[in-house]
């Protein structure tokens, strides 16, 4: 069945003459170990996502159309596979007890959604109530050089050329944002409080994580 559906795609393709986005596959993995036993336990709750990413868009955690994440080796570790085209997402984590559908058990009850723009295949790592991506992997990645950290009033980013980086704070405000980099850019923190940010640098289809410490 699916031989055939991707047959009969191409072929209306090939009538048409107009190309048809292909989705990617992208792993969402969301990381429950530090959540309280109050918040999360899993004999009894489910981890779910819901946002964009839903079908329909932003279907009630634990309803159809939600995502319902597996933790297959039991680590802790949640995840799910999802086949998504290339451009921006917004969704949130939820741990509902029992399967509820509810909204009353999400990571935050305030605040901004996650965010993040598909443009490659990708395994996205995340920690539940945490704002941030704690790391990307793709097809695509290159390295990139992020220094020095913990950081005090300046950062530098080596190596990312031509690159777009936008620099988050926890609560998932954007602090600093550039684009088109230099080989070796130079950020500056000295407006910024001490705290933990987390840098997202995405360039030619490829996104690189880095959690910077800022003293």
């Amino acid at each position: 069945m699916k031989k055939f559906s991707k047959i009969l795609a191409l072929a209306l393709v090939a009538m048409s003459g107009t190309a048809v986005a292909q989705p990617y596959s992208v792993t969402f993995n969301v990381d429950m170990n530090a959540v309280a036993a109050e918040t999360f336990t899993a004999s009894t709750h489910t981890v779910y996502m819901t946002g964009t990413v839903a079908s329909p868009e932003w279907a009630t955690p634990g309803a159809a159309g939600s995502v319902a994440m597996t933790d297959e080796d039991a680590d802790g570790i949640y995840s799910a596979v999802l086949e998504l085209e290339a451009k921006e997402y917004e969704f949130k984590f939820f741990a509902n007890p029992n399967g509820q559908e509810s909204w009353d058990y999400g990571e935050w009850t305030a605040g901004d959604n996650r965010k993040i723009t598909i443009s490659a295949e990708a395994t996205l790592d995340y920690t539940f109530g945490v704002y941030g991506i704690t790391s990307v992997g793709n097809a695509n990645s290159q390295a990139i050089s992020v220094f020095p950290n913990p950081a005090t009033t300046e950062l530098f980013v080596r190596d990312a050329q031509g690159a777009r980086a936008v620099l988050f704070s926890l609560t998932g405000q954007r602090v600093i944002e550039a684009t088109n980099l230099d080989a070796m850019h130079r950020f500056d923190l000295s407006q910024l409080a001490a705290g933990v940010y987390v840098l997202q640098v995405n360039r030619g289809g490829a996104t690189s994580v880095e959690r910077v410490v800022v003293r």
